[in-house]
């Protein structure tokens, strides 16, 4: 089974992929628009596809026409929209190399996405105030 992380930049996806995957003993996979876009057309069936894999797909991946349905339809995976205030957002994008979005820029892109988010996952799972760590505990817990 691939579980599937999907949700805003700066919401903890990565950090919290590669715990998940260390704890689960799945392979990390950590795709973003030019990991997908390198390979042939089919790079994200084909990605979906593999088996025991913990997948965090950036923004632009999922929101990309079409490609939200591929992975809405994937067999063998759990989805899971990690969800977040676009305050807590622009506070952790604030410390990134280049800093993220204002806020209110956040507020518009969520409006934007998070439709698109719920959509597409089995699971909505707030991590506004909770560490990496701690996301992980009770995502096991709660959604795997």
């Amino acid at each position: 089974m691939n579980i599937i992380l999907v949700g805003h930049r700066a919401c903890g996806r990565s950090r919290i992929a590669k715990i998940l995957a260390n704890q689960l003993w799945k392979q990390l996979v950590d795709a973003g628009e030019n990991d997908v876009d390198r390979a042939s057309g089919d790079a994200l069936p084909k990605l979906l596809a593999g088996d025991d894999q913990v997948i965090a797909l950036a923004d632009d991946v999922v929101t990309d026409d079409g490609r939200s349905e591929t992975i809405r339809g994937a067999p063998n995976c759990v989805r899971i929209y990690l969800m977040c205030t676009a305050e807590v957002l622009a506070e952790r994008s604030a410390r990134d190399d280049p800093p993220g979005e204002a806020p209110d820029a956040i507020a518009a892109s969520l409006d934007r996405t998070a439709p698109l988010y719920e959509r597409i996952a089995d699971h909505v799972f707030d991590v506004t105030h909770l560490g990496p760590t701690d996301a992980v505990r009770y995502l096991v817990k709660q959604c795997l």
